[in-house]
């Protein structure tokens, strides 16, 4: 299960777009220190970037928002 967050902690996931449309967003995960772990296809392996990074390029340049997994009851 997971719940919306407005600031991130470790392992909380991120959803980058061209757009503030979640459909097709790029995932990745907060690391820690504005770093973001994420599958990066234009170098063709993962890759950590910072949040300046990610809000740089075009098409990840609005953060969707931040997801954490929590725990079922």
């Amino acid at each position: 299960m997971t719940t919306w967050v407005s600031t991130a902690e470790r392992l909380d996931l991120l959803l980058f777009n061209a757009t503030d449309d979640a459909y097709g967003a790029h995932v990745g995960v907060y690391v820690d220190a504005e770093k973001v772990l994420h599958l990066c296809a234009e170098i063709g392996h993962p890759a950590v970037w910072t949040m300046a990074e990610f809000l740089a390029q075009e098409r990840y340049r609005v953060l969707i928002g931040i997801k954490r997994v929590i725990a079922a009851s």
